[in-house]
């Protein structure tokens, strides 16, 4: 017997299409009016954030539970090596014409002896700056 032959069994049918439409249909007012309700009831955006805040140190802090989690974060990584391998040159780009080139930066302020290098040179502060301001060549 199909459920078209079966009068209980149709009802039900045309029960459950109902009802779908309708949570379908209500589900943004339903969305709006808890949205509302949340605005409405004393707790800030800032308080919300703060929350989320607090809860996600907390599970960063919080000891894995078993060797699944540890393993779990192993292959999270591992998944990723295609993506720290294309990471790499720009790394290695940055470290090499960023963060070298601010040693010539320290030279400025030491009494720079090649013999010494860079980080044995005397250190003389602002000395040099002033020597070239009240210097002829300055203006």
């Amino acid at each position: 017997m199909s459920k078209f032959n079966d009068p209980q069994g149709f009802t039900n049918m045309v029960y459950t299409a109902v009802i779908r439409v309708m949570r379908t249909v209500t589900m943004p007012v339903q969305s709006a009016v808890r949205y509302v309700r949340n605005a409405f009831t004393g707790q800030s955006v800032a308080r919300k954030a703060a929350n989320d805040v607090t809860e996600s140190v907390k599970n960063l802090t919080k000891p894995p539970e078993s060797i699944r989690e540890y393993v779990d974060a192993g292959q999270y990584y591992v998944a990723r090596v295609v993506v720290y391998l294309l990471l790499l040159p720009v790394v290695v780009w940055y470290i090499i014409f960023c963060y070298l080139p601010m040693f010539g930066i320290v030279m400025a302020f030491e009494n720079f002896k090649f013999a010494k290098g860079i980080l044995g040179s005397a250190w003389v502060g602002f000395k040099n700056f002033e020597k070239f301001f009240s210097s002829y060549y300055f203006w």
